[in-house]
């Protein structure tokens, strides 16, 4: 008898998305002669379109579209950000929405009310599979003055104008152990409406 031993991959990751850029500036005396300063728009977003994991021993994941919590893999199908700058030589005021799409818990999962199929360990019946997305407003403005030869400002930036909360994801049915969050922290704002103010001067 003979024993062939080989190395193989056994495990197998499948990664697809495309990335968007857009950007404008403009002065704004091109646009009326009597105004100054410049204006600045800016869009990037990112569309995930697969995250198809297997390690060859237990069931293959999707995880391109599901933004449940604590789940490697697990992805959104859109996140972006935009942003819109006026800044002239005093003073720049910025205002910019971040967003996350909405997603399921888990996309194997069968949605159903009634009439629903045996619910499997590889493919649960649920009633809900939806988790919202999510749309944040930031700002922040900054002043722009001389102390001696010091170029100095100062700032005050506001993140989640609107003290929006996060998504919250249920719990599956082993529940969450005391010390995790109902929400998915990396996608969403778990901190609510945020204030950071200072002052940068050069030496």
């Amino acid at each position: 008898d003979t024993i062939n031993i080989r190395p193989f991959n056994l495990s197998k990751q499948i990664a697809r998305g495309i990335d968007f850029e857009v950007s404008y500036r403009a002065n704004l005396d091109t646009i009326v002669s009597d105004w100054n300063g410049s204006l600045m728009l800016r869009f990037l977003a990112t569309n995930f379109l697969r995250n198809w994991q297997s390690n060859g021993i237990t069931i293959p994941i999707e995880g391109a579209g599901a933004n449940s919590a604590g789940v490697p893999g697990y992805l959104p199908n859109w996140r972006w950000n935009s942003s819109a700058t006026y800044s002239n030589e005093s003073f720049s005021v910025n205002i910019g929405a971040r967003g996350v799409s909405a997603g399921v818990y888990n996309n194997s999962n069968v949605q159903c009310t009634s009439g629903c199929p045996v619910s499997t360990a590889n493919n649960r019946t649920v009633d809900n599979n939806h988790i919202d997305g999510a749309v944040y407003w930031d700002t922040s403005f900054t002043y722009k003055f001389h102390a001696g030869d010091a170029a100095t400002e100062a700032f005050l930036n506001i993140r989640n104008i609107a003290n929006k909360a996060p998504a919250v994801v249920a719990p599956g049915p082993g529940g969450y152990t005391y010390e995790a969050a109902p929400y998915n922290g990396a996608l969403y704002d778990a901190l609510g409406r945020t204030f950071r103010a200072g002052i940068r001067f050069r030496m």
